[in-house]
């Protein structure tokens, strides 16, 4: 009777746990690989009310966009993002600690917070200060990197205007 018992109870446990491993619910996944970077499904529903009140700010019209539509250009901002931040990094550009905590401080001062009360806000929207920390590093690259590329680009226009002047100068000045 107690064998049965043993038996009947391990087989209990062994279906409860089967159980329990099949109400598994995927709390977040990968939407994008971005080389050796990865978007998830949290951080593209993070971002998506950031990018809609940034619209706002400019005086978008947001409603016509469809949410399929909004999550599909907020998912290409973030891959162009990742693209350009893995540039800057490639390319050996940081960011120091004392820039990222001049940015925090500057945040504090326009919103008049305190630091524990900020990472008590960022608590509440379920992330940290580091995580913060390295959204601003991303944003200061992809600044650096965008700088570079249309000073960059003003360079070439240049030595190309020079050129075509040079050769096609009796051509001009005539």
């Amino acid at each position: 009777m107690a064998y049965k018992l043993i038996t009947l109870f391990s087989v209990f446990v062994f279906c409860l746990s089967f159980a329990v491993s099949l109400e598994a619910v995927t709390l977040d996944r990968v939407v994008a690989r971005v080389n050796s970077d990865v978007i998830t499904l949290g951080a593209l529903n993070e971002r998506i009310p950031v990018v809609v009140d940034q619209m706002k700010a400019a005086g978008a019209n947001v409603e016509e966009s469809s949410e399929k539509n909004l999550k599909k250009d907020v998912l290409d901002l973030m891959i162009a993002e990742k693209l350009q931040a893995q540039k800057a990094k490639k390319l050996g550009m940081v960011v120091s600690e004392e820039t990222i905590q001049k940015v925090l401080d500057d945040l504090y001062v326009d919103n008049n917070l305190t630091s524990e009360q900020f990472q008590s806000l960022l608590f509440n929207e379920g992330s940290s200060l580091e995580a913060y920390k390295e959204v601003i590093r991303e944003q200061i690259l992809v600044s650096r990197i965008s700088k570079m590329q249309v000073s960059g680009s003003n360079v070439r226009d240049e030595r190309a205007s020079r050129r075509y002047y040079r050769k096609n100068k009796k051509k001009l000045l005539d």
